[in-house]
C-alpha cells in the first residue's frame, strides 16, 4: 500500500525504478501467482509506474507484460483485471 502512494509522485516513480523496485515487484508476482491479493497489488503498482515513460521500458525489458497477463489470466473477475487494465 505504502509503494502504491509514493508511486504517484513523478520524483519517486524515478527513485523507485533505479533502486530495483520493477523487478521486486515482478519476482513477487512470480513467486506468488495463486495469491490474488498480491497480483492485486502488483498490477496496480506496474500500472502506475507506466505513468514514467522510462519505467514502461524497464517492465517490458524486465517481462512484465507476460507477468500483467498471467496475473489477469488467474484471477479472471478478480480485482486483479481492474488494476491490471486501468488506464
Amino acid at each position: 500500500m505504502a509503494l502504491g502512494r509514493l508511486i504517484f509522485n513523478t520524483n519517486h516513480k524515478t527513485v523507485i525504478e533505479a533502486a530495483g523496485v520493477i523487478r521486486a515487484v515482478l519476482a513477487t508476482m512470480t513467486a506468488h501467482t495463486g495469491h490474488e491479493g498480491v497480483q492485486e497489488r502488483g498490477c496496480c503498482a506496474l500500472v502506475n509506474l507506466t505513468f514514467n515513460a522510462n519505467n514502461k521500458t524497464v517492465i517490458m525489458a524486465a517481462g512484465g507484460i507476460p507477468e500483467l497477463l498471467a496475473a489477469l489470466k488467474a484471477h479472471v473477475g478478480a480485482l486483479v483485471q481492474e488494476q491490471g487494465l486501468a488506464p
